[in-house]
């Protein structure tokens, strides 16, 4: 998505989704760990959430969410560790928590690869959109709640 700032400059949004077991009205990275798929990644304390540029993810554990988020951010705010043109993967020599400290001072968020791009937000972040999970016949699907 583009949008025109004030200024006459361009901002690239880059739309992502956040699954949850909870409803809220942001998302904030300060309750991360709450969900039972997020415990394994919790041991690193850097306060932050996971999101992905697509409806449907990989992820087989969030198949059961009741609530799905979408939320727009500034791309130019999100480090790509993929292409990682500061080499802060090397920087860091695999210390994951003060990598993810640096991000988090300098950026909004970052995108690595899991097998598909998984990214991760810093700051508490209100959706743009949030549907919840309704069961009808023949299956289950999200419904728009705002």
């Amino acid at each position: 998505m583009l949008y025109s700032k004030p200024t006459g400059g361009i901002t690239m949004l880059k739309r992502l989704y956040h699954f949850s077991d909870k409803e809220f009205s942001e998302i904030d990275p300060k309750f991360f760990g709450g969900n039972h798929y997020t415990k394994n990644d919790s041991q690193y304390k850097c306060p932050r959430f996971f999101c992905y540029d697509t409806s449907n993810p990989q992820e087989h554990l969030l198949s059961g969410c009741e609530y799905k988020y979408i939320i727009e951010i500034d791309s130019k705010n999100i480090y790509n560790l993929i292409k990682d043109k500061e080499g802060l993967k090397e920087k860091f020599s695999g210390d994951i928590e003060k990598l993810l400290k640096y991000l988090a001072k300098h950026y909004t968020g970052a995108v690595y690869d899991v097998g598909f791009n998984c990214y991760i937000i810093f700051k508490t972040i209100k959706p743009v959109t949030v549907f919840k999970r309704v069961y009808q016949q023949g299956g289950k699907k999200h419904e728009r709640i705002s």
